[in-house]
C-alpha cells in the first residue's frame, strides 16, 4: 500500500493557496518515506504549514479579537492514543513542535506560560509570529 498524506489549508481557501498544503504534504511524505514514522511525518507537514505566513497557523496566526497579541494552539495524536497539545502559546513559530514534546511528558496539554516554558526548554527561540508592521496594521483595523 502506498502511503498518503492529506493536508488542507482551511475551508474555502482560494486556489492560489493550493501550493501551501501541497508543499506540506510533500514534506510530510518525504519524511515518512525517509524515516518510516507516521507521527513525525504528520508533525513535519504541520510544521511546514506553520512556516507559511499565508495560513492561520504558526507564522501566519491571526491576532486575538482584542488585537493585542497572538495566541496559538496545536495538537497531535498517535495511532496508539498518545496525545499532546498546547493552548494560548505565544512568541513561538512552531506550536506543533511543542505539542509533540508534550507527548513525552506526563501531561496531555500545556497552556500559556507552561507551554511557553516548554518551548524555551526545547531551545525554540522566542519570535514574533508576524512582523511588527503587520501587527500594527492589523491592530489599526481590528474591531
Amino acid at each position: 500500500m502506498k502511503p498518503l498524506i492529506i493536508v488542507h489549508g482551511g475551508a474555502g481557501a482560494p486556489a492560489e493557496l493550493a501550493d501551501g498544503p501541497e508543499k506540506a504534504a510533500e514534506a510530510g511524505l518525504a519524511h515518512l518515506l525517509a524515516h518510516g514514522l507516521p507521527l513525525e511525518a504528520a508533525v513535519e507537514a504541520a510544521r511546514v504549514m506553520e512556516d507559511d505566513p499565508r495560513f492561520n497557523a504558526g507564522t501566519g496566526s491571526n491576532l486575538r479579537l482584542d488585537g493585542a497579541r497572538i495566541q496559538m494552539d496545536a495538537s497531535v495524536m498517535s495511532d496508539d492514543g498518545r496525545f499532546g497539545a498546547v493552548m494560548a502559546l505565544e512568541r513561538t513559530q512552531n506550536p506543533i513542535l511543542v505539542a509533540r514534546a508534550v507527548m513525552e511528558t506526563p501531561h496531555l496539554m500545556l497552556a500559556g506560560e507552561g507551554a511557553l516554558n516548554l518551548a524555551r526548554k526545547l531551545g525554540l527561540p522566542a519570535r514574533m509570529t508576524r512582523s511588527a508592521p503587520w501587527c500594527a496594521a492589523r491592530t489599526a483595523v481590528s474591531p
